[in-house]
């Protein structure tokens, strides 16, 4: 259902995506949505990075 209507909103617009993003809450419902996603690569790559950063200091010990 939602995929129809993002499509059927896309013909409207002449596939001009940033119609989507007129008004301030479907912004920040695409803000949250990007947030959800991106969230847990964040954490993976700061988890990565801690450890490639303690495995630095055992190796200067």
């Amino acid at each position: 259902m939602v995929e129809q209507s993002v499509r059927r909103a896309l013909l409207i617009s002449r596939g001009d995506a940033t119609e989507l993003l007129t008004r301030p809450i479907s912004e920040t419902l695409a803000i949250a949505t990007l947030l959800v996603i991106a969230w847990p690569l964040i954490r993976a790559f700061r988890r990565k990075r801690n450890f490639v950063r303690k495995l630095e200091v055992i190796r200067l010990i």
